[in-house]
């Protein structure tokens, strides 16, 4: 399945568009299938990006498994970011990245 415009969420896709942004550049990932998130989600972590999960995107949190709540999508990328040595952004942190009063 490819994004709109034809590009798939693919590691190679995602390395060439990181490699266009403005050094210090703040972006996100977002992608939707069980099968991109598990591949997306933590490439996106290691390469000092930003995650947005949500049913909206996949129901599953592994192969198979459907979580029960968004909260549980959250946790797990929270999870994986803290695995990575990421810390997870709390609220003001998020509106300050955002620049959101």
């Amino acid at each position: 399945m490819g994004a709109p415009g034809g590009v798939r969420a693919t590691p190679r896709n995602l390395l060439a568009m990181v490699d266009q942004l403005p050094p210090g550049g703040l972006w996100t990932a977002i992608a939707v299938g069980g099968r991109a998130s598990m591949t997306m989600h933590p490439l996106a972590i290691a390469l000092g990006g930003h995650v947005r999960v949500g049913f909206e995107d996949s129901i599953y949190l592994r192969k198979g498994i459907v979580a029960r709540s968004n909260a549980e999508l959250v946790k797990r990328v929270a999870d994986l970011a803290a695995l990575m040595g990421r810390t997870i952004a709390g609220l003001d942190r998020a509106k300050s990245l955002l620049g959101v009063v």
